[in-house]
């Protein structure tokens, strides 16, 4: 590919940062290594009524890419003209990520007119389907990726089984990598405050378990609470369960869970999100990271469990299954199970041994899997092959 001219890679808004926002910034910013690249991003990216979440505020994101313009609308057919005019001028390769179904339609006109005038499509796939789809909504979902796929020069997806179940939908070759997510290794530099015990009220002799990221109805919590009151009838009733993430459910239920078994101060909140710098002192001052989906596809929050070396309990769903290994670097439950949710934890209470080996482990795997070294090798050879 001619290194001259750029790759314009479609992000998410910094407005709605997260684990999607950063590894896209965090891909532009190791392909510039290689390429001249330009981001658009996305300067209204939801509909309001859609998207439970708070806006964010810029600064509580470190990750940045200088040559970004937000422009894309996702209801404005004028922004997406106007962002392939700059594509048009600027590209011979746009590299865009799918992770809803509500950016569809900018997607596909993206993709298509992208193809029409000769310019190569990657299409991430960071997501086949929303997590909260439904018969119908996947029966959309798999025509529409059926449409973009046939405008793809490659597609990226991050687990095996979802690369299956991509060729299942389109029942046809198509041209995929599988790549893992990347560590979000600019975080372990930043500078990272001593005191986050004080700034977020926590007890520094208390002993956490913790669960971070957004909390959707699929990640469990009502399983961990009731581990909770497994565990809080032990001798460790010092381990408190501290959530951390904006709170994307209805809490009638684990407010009535939580008051059931008396747990009031056993269950820690901070329904907010997190700016960067905060996000390695929480993994550092977590005993154990727990992950009691239902299902998924992959977990950013994973990887940094992986990098601060903390044992993990996760469930044998979606691509947790591709990466963690039970009685190696987790041990691994069946999901909407609160007992053996608690027997685990307990297990690598009682066994710290265990635990440290499976943390060793963990960050092993993290390092000989997840480097943007090793990530950065697979995909340009695929780009060079276009």
């Amino acid at each position: 590919m001619d290194n001259h001219k750029p790759i314009v890679i479609i992000s998410p808004s910094k407005k709605y940062a997260g684990g999607i926002y950063h590894f896209t910034i965090k891909t532009a910013l190791e392909l510039k290594n290689y390429y001249n690249v330009k981001v658009i991003s996305f300067k209204k990216q939801y509909p309001k009524f859609l998207y439970p979440g708070k806006q964010k505020d810029p600064h509580l994101v470190d990750l940045n890419f200088e040559d970004e313009c937000s422009i894309l609308k996702w209801y404005d057919y004028f922004s997406w003209k106007n962002t392939f005019k700059i594509v048009k001028n600027h590209a011979k390769l746009i590299y865009i990520p799918w992770w809803t179904i509500i950016l569809a339609l900018p997607f596909l006109y993206l993709a298509k007119i992208s193809k029409k005038h000769g310019i190569k499509v990657i299409i991430e796939f960071h997501n086949l389907f929303d997590h909260d789809a439904g018969m119908i909504k996947k029966t959309l979902t798999s025509f529409l990726i059926n449409k973009i796929v046939n405008y793809s020069d490659l597609c990226i997806l991050h687990t095996k089984e979802n690369s299956e179940n991509l060729k299942k939908i389109v029942k046809r070759d198509v041209n995929t990598i599988i790549l893992p997510l990347g560590p979000l290794d600019d975080m372990m530099h930043l500078d990272n405050p001593n005191n986050i015990y004080e700034i977020y009220g926590l007890n520094e002799k208390n002993k956490y378990i913790l669960m971070f990221g957004v909390v959707r109805k699929y990640k469990g919590l009502e399983y961990a609470i009731e581990a909770m009151n497994y565990l809080n009838k032990t001798n460790y009733s010092d381990y408190h369960l501290l959530v951390i993430g904006e709170i994307w459910i209805k809490l009638r239920k684990v407010k009535s869970l939580i008051s059931k078994y008396g747990l009031k101060n056993k269950i820690i909140f901070i329904n907010r999100f997190i700016p960067d710098d905060h996000i390695i002192p929480f993994f550092n001052l977590a005993e154990i990271i727990i992950y009691p989906y239902s299902s998924a596809t992959q977990s950013g929050s994973l990887n940094f469990a992986l990098s601060a070396a903390k044992p993990i309990i996760a469930t044998a769903v979606g691509g947790f299954k591709e990466i963690l290994k039970d009685q190696v670097n987790s041990l691994i439950i069946p999901p909407k199970d609160p007992l053996k949710l608690a027997d685990a934890i307990l297990k690598l209470i009682e066994d710290q041994e265990l635990a440290k080996n499976i943390a060793n482990k963990g960050y092993e795997y993290f390092q000989n899997n997840s480097s943007w070294k090793i990530i950065m090798q697979k995909m340009l050879y695929a780009i060079e092959l276009l």
